[in-house]
């Protein structure tokens, strides 16, 4: 399950740096995974996103960090895309640094909100 969470944080990454998003709008997005708490946890543990409060709204937005990841990954797709054998993303770019040793099952499953959050 782990390098399905890996997945899903930098998607969840490079959604946010395309355009800001309303919290509830991730939240509903990441639904489809069954395990969004784990995710926006993961994301926001490494430092990759943020909410902040806009007009009374919680927007939740990729960070600093988050736009550079986000950037490079693009970038890297872009190459992929350009490459004559099409290798794989993995072949050009290690995201080994922002793996965490390993998130507990029961965190990566737990397809329940926080109280107020769903």
């Amino acid at each position: 399950m782990g390098a399905e969470i890996e997945s899903l944080v930098l998607d969840l990454v490079g959604w946010l740096v395309e355009q800001e998003r309303t919290y509830d709008e991730v939240m509903y997005a990441l639904r489809s995974s069954g395990c969004r708490l784990a995710i926006w946890e993961e994301a926001n543990r490494r430092g990759l996103v943020m909410i902040e409060i806009v007009k009374g709204h919680r927007v939740a937005k990729a960070t600093s960090l988050g736009l550079i990841l986000g950037e490079l990954r693009r970038e890297a797709r872009r190459q992929v895309r350009a490459r004559p054998d099409n290798a794989g993303l993995s072949d050009m770019v290690n995201y080994s640094w922002l793996s965490s040793a390993s998130l507990a099952p029961e965190t990566c499953c737990d397809s329940t909100a926080a109280p107020g959050h769903s």
